[in-house]
């Protein structure tokens, strides 16, 4: 092999030594980012749940206070009533089928 060949050659595996490097840090990379995501989409899974709870209880909240007895909240509290008559009919008409 010529001192050429033998330059050529080494320069050659220098850069798939350099190339494989950079593979392997962008592995590692993606494995961090891909672990980050996981954990990023499980808070969102979270933060939704407790969205929910917060909203349930912010409606079950202004529904104690409309039983306090303001005129606003009267009607507001027997539209609710009447919306939950009417999903109990449908219930127990899908019940007696």
């Amino acid at each position: 092999m010529t001192e050429k060949e033998s330059k050529l050659l080494q320069g050659f595996e220098q850069k798939v030594n350099r190339l494989t490097s950079m593979y392997n840090q962008l592995e590692d990379k993606y494995r961090k980012l891909d672990e980050v995501n996981r954990m990023l989409q499980n808070q969102i899974v979270d933060l939704k749940d407790q969205n929910e709870s917060l909203a349930q209880d912010y409606q079950n909240a202004t529904m104690a206070v409309a039983f306090t007895g303001s005129e606003e909240n009267s009607k507001m509290t027997k539209k609710k009533i009447n919306q939950l008559i009417k999903e109990i009919d449908q219930c127990i008409a899908m019940l007696s089928k």
